[in-house]
């Protein structure tokens, strides 16, 4: 009788297992079929209308007159090598500002580094539209406050800072991506066995030579991934461009679209082989990026022994560290402190003593009194909510996928979730916009199809901080429950997400933050009831309402620091390191 209860029970577990093989199955298949619906049509609508050539995004005929136009064009390789030259110089700046700080920060002890973390909060909660303009606030030809002071020190024939040129543009949006990049590389040198350094120390080496002979080479997988998805984010940037580069007549691939789509009469066409251009030269970095975090082991330190976080003893040169350490908060801070300046001017003028009888609060009284401006920051919100909350939904049933089920189909889905990370966000604009005007859906012109888009771009984020979360988590307490016949329902829901909380809020506080900033992805999705901050704060910009931009800007730069700050404590904070995708 017992024997007989024994292989009952074998039985009954056999069938349990397979059951639960059998949910897993129905989730990954419901998984690929919402990722095709999502993910291929856009991309596939991109290279469609790329060999198409009409009067509108649907009319006309095959063939290869769009590229044969553009690549006969002299133009075309002018806006190409602008876009390699700011793409590089930008990458290779980025990453030397962000490395020195994240160095000074976590292993040495230069003074101020509580306040670098508090400079890197703010700047990473400022749309980069917003940090545009404050540049130009502080940098502009006649009334920016550097040039002035410049002009007040020097005398009014001084030669001033250029605003509107290609060193100008890599300077800002160097500024824009150090707090992005800090936050990917102070993890690596956080985590980084200091044994080697202190060797080198007993063995009387000067302190730089330690940093240049030891501490380099080990950061270089973490500096070369960094630097290579520095020259991914900015090929596809398109705020800094449109704001400095085009007064210039500098034009990079993202502007040039964004042009050709704003004529009279639009030239989509030309504009979606451009943006199949742009889509090859983002598919080159990821290639590389790949690569080089594919041979990151070898250069790994962290070992399953113990070891003592030590910081650099720096001497009589950690006040020139501090100066930096000081000095790279304030350019952090400064295009914000700038626009709160402006926020009180009803006509705007430099900091000055004689300015300060200008001040008023005017401007705050038409932005709150405006429905329209009140409207939009209520849809960045809630649309930043949504799509996080979508986002780390599905990154969360992928990654357990992905990690618990190897087979063909989730390999599918890893592939679809990684897909849009070398779709730049106005070519996906583009993209979004040409499929949903014929689908029988409809969502053109309402807040879903600004989600669909946010969802799609922001997936490859989500699936990187889902993943991470996921491979800390061992299987057998998954197995446990499944053999006790928990549905794979209840396992998720009682075992996996809450063990997972915290890489979810991360993940989500992610999304929100850069949903909430974005502006290239929306361009031609937004429109009158679903205008977002961003796209409202380029319409004041452009009709020459200064002012009243800079006072819309602080309420949402408060907000947004609030909510980034409270959440971070929560999450534990939102650095990642810089090895997605292996």
């Amino acid at each position: 009788m017992r024997l007989a209860t024994v292989e009952e029970r074998i039985v009954l577990t056999s069938r349990r297992l397979k059951a639960q093989g059998f949910g897993a199955e129905v989730l990954a298949l419901g998984l690929i079929v919402v990722l095709s619906v999502l993910v291929v049509p856009p991309m596939l609508g991109v290279v469609y209308s790329a060999f198409r050539k009409g009067p509108t995004l649907f009319e006309g005929t095959t063939t290869l007159e769009n590229y044969r136009s553009i690549l006969s064009d002299p133009n075309t390789y002018g806006t190409l090598a602008d876009t390699f030259q700011f793409a590089v110089a930008t990458a290779c700046l980025v990453v030397a500002f962000a490395g020195i700080l994240a160095w000074l920060v976590e292993r040495t002890n230069a003074p101020f580094r509580r306040l670098v973390y508090l400079a890197i909060v703010v700047a990473f909660g400022v749309p980069v539209i917003l940090q545009g303009m404050g540049w130009i606030l502080l940098l502009g030809p006649r009334n920016g406050l550097l040039n002035v002071v410049l002009r007040t020190v020097l005398g009014s024939h001084a030669p001033t800072i250029p605003l509107y040129s290609m060193p100008a543009m890599v300077f800002v949006q160097s500024t824009v991506l150090i707090p992005t990049m800090f936050l990917l590389l102070a993890p690596a040198l956080r985590a980084a066995d200091p044994a080697l350094e202190e060797a080198a120390q007993m063995s009387r080496a000067p302190r730089w030579q330690v940093l240049r002979r030891v501490t380099l080479p080990l950061l270089v997988p973490s500096l070369m991934a960094a630097v290579l998805l520095s020259f991914i984010i900015v090929v596809e940037s398109f705020e800094i461009p449109a704001l400095i580069g085009t007064p210039a007549r500098i034009f990079v691939l993202s502007t040039e679209i964004y042009g050709r789509l704003r004529r009279p009469s639009p030239d989509y066409g030309a504009a979606s082989a451009f943006s199949t251009l742009m889509m090859i030269i983002a598919m080159g970095g990821l290639y590389l990026y790949q690569g080089v975090t594919a041979r990151a082991h070898r250069f790994t330190t962290v070992t399953g022994k113990g070891y003592r976080p030590h910081r650099l003893e720096l001497g009589p040169w950690r006040w020139v560290a501090g100066v930096l350490t000081g000095g790279l908060s304030l350019i952090l801070t400064m295009p914000v402190l700038i626009l709160a300046w402006g926020s009180f001017m009803r006509v705007y003028r430099p900091p000055s003593i004689a300015a300060l009888s200008g001040l008023t609060l005017e401007n705050y009284k038409t932005i709150f009194a405006s429905s329209w401006i009140v409207q939009s920051a209520r849809n960045s919100f809630i649309l930043g909510a949504a799509s996080a909350v979508v986002v780390m939904v599905m990154t969360f049933a992928a990654s357990w996928l992905v990690l618990r089920r190897r087979n063909p189909l989730t390999k599918g889905i890893d592939y679809l979730v990684t897909l849009p990370l070398v779709v730049p966000g106005v070519v996906l604009s583009l993209a979004v916009l040409r499929t949903y005007l014929v689908a029988p859906v409809p969502v053109y012109g309402t807040p879903l199809i600004l989600l669909i888009a946010f969802v799609v771009h922001y997936l490859p984020y989500g699936m990187r901080f889902s993943h991470a979360g996921m491979i800390a988590l061992h299987p057998e307490l998954e197995e446990a429950a499944a053999v006790g016949g928990a549905p794979l329902a209840v396992r998720m829901r009682r075992i996996v997400a809450p063990l997972m909380w915290p890489a979810l809020l991360a993940g989500g506080l992610f999304v929100f933050l850069a949903s909430i900033r974005q502006l290239s992805l929306v361009l031609f999705l937004a429109g009158p009831g679903n205008d977002l901050i961003t796209t409202t704060i380029f319409s004041l910009w452009t009709e020459g309402n200064i002012t009243e931009v800079a006072a819309f800007a602080m309420p949402v730069v408060v907000g947004v620091i609030l909510i980034a700050a409270g959440l971070n404590k929560v999450t534990g904070g939102i650095g990642v390191q810089v090895d997605h995708y292996r």
